[in-house]
């Protein structure tokens, strides 16, 4: 029977715990052997001269695979290099919970995107930043859910928000485009399985959580192509996709959600996409299967 972990934090775990209890019901369903496990619970690194994972104090008995539903690259990556199979993969994680390198790499192959200043604090420099065309928006490189994005009208503001951070921290500074307004597109392994509309009509993030109203949304075909150009460029488990829009209307990647949450898309539809993430997982492990006994 494929065995696998369902891996969160302890503080992720105790806001998702429905969520976990789905993904364990559906694994269930579909002859999977899926154990929740904390993070906390494990150790990793080298022991003897060799990689290890303990669990609990003891050396871990590693699954063929690991759901990771937390933001860990050097945890995956351990993982990977011993033997497990991880959804989302390192690679994944590495890029896409960085929105400098989100940006970096996807504008290296022609994925269209807002203007972008890279910054970092320790180089910041107020005055290299005064003939901006301000509004911008600022976003701390590691930010998630909407958060740790602010709207900046001036200079002045950029620095002080950037002086509440420690010393080191990364961020991106884009231009703003059309506020309140943008389209998630929900993707399992390379399918696109639903994409959800959400607005706000008071504020300039359009998160869900920040109280955004979300719809199903039917993609254009403009949307749909850029979706799937992005796609071709990960090995997606299940993750989501950010798109906004231009000045000129033309569409543009906001960012890549690794570990997503599909709260909109069950609001609005009977799809299953935990079941459908779990099914990719089988099929993907049934055609690459895990080194790890």
């Amino acid at each position: 029977m494929l065995n696998g972990w369902l891996l969160y934090n302890e503080a992720d775990a105790e806001r998702n715990r429905a969520y976990i209890d789905w993904f364990l019901q559906e694994a269930d369903g579909l002859g999977i052997r899926l154990e929740f496990v904390r993070k906390e619970e494990l150790s990793a690194g080298v022991r003897g001269g060799a990689l290890y994972i303990g669990r609990r104090g003891e050396q871990a008995k590693l699954p063929n695979f690991c759901v990771m539903r937390n933001r860990d690259e050097l945890l995956s990556l351990q993982l990977e290099a011993l033997g497990v199979r991880v959804f989302n993969s390192s690679r994944v994680s590495r890029i896409a919970n960085d929105k400098a390198r989100t940006c970096q790499y996807l504008a290296r192959h022609g994925i269209p995107i807002p203007d972008t200043l890279f910054l970092a604090s320790t180089d910041y420099r107020e005055e290299q930043y005064r003939s901006l065309p301000y509004p911008y928006v600022l976003k701390a490189a590691g930010g998630r859910g909407g958060s740790e994005v602010y709207r900046i009208d001036s200079p002045r503001e950029l620095t002080e928000r950037l002086r509440a951070y420690p010393e080191g921290s990364s961020f991106i500074l884009q231009e703003m485009v059309t506020p309140g307004k943008d389209v998630r597109v929900f993707v399992v392994g390379t399918r696109i399985v639903g994409a959800v509309l959400r607005e706000s009509a008071r504020d300039f993030r359009a998160n869900h959580s920040l109280g955004g109203q979300s719809s199903l949304h039917g993609l254009s075909a403009e949307e749909e192509g850029l979706a799937r150009r992005i796609i071709r460029l990960f090995d997606f488990g299940m993750a989501g996709i950010d798109l906004i829009y231009g000045r000129d209307g033309r569409v543009l990647l906001n960012e890549i959600e690794d570990v997503v949450g599909s709260r909109t898309l069950s609001l609005h539809s009977d799809i299953n996409i935990v079941r459908r993430y779990l099914e990719h997982i089988r099929e993907t492990m049934e055609t690459e299967p895990s080194e790890t006994l």
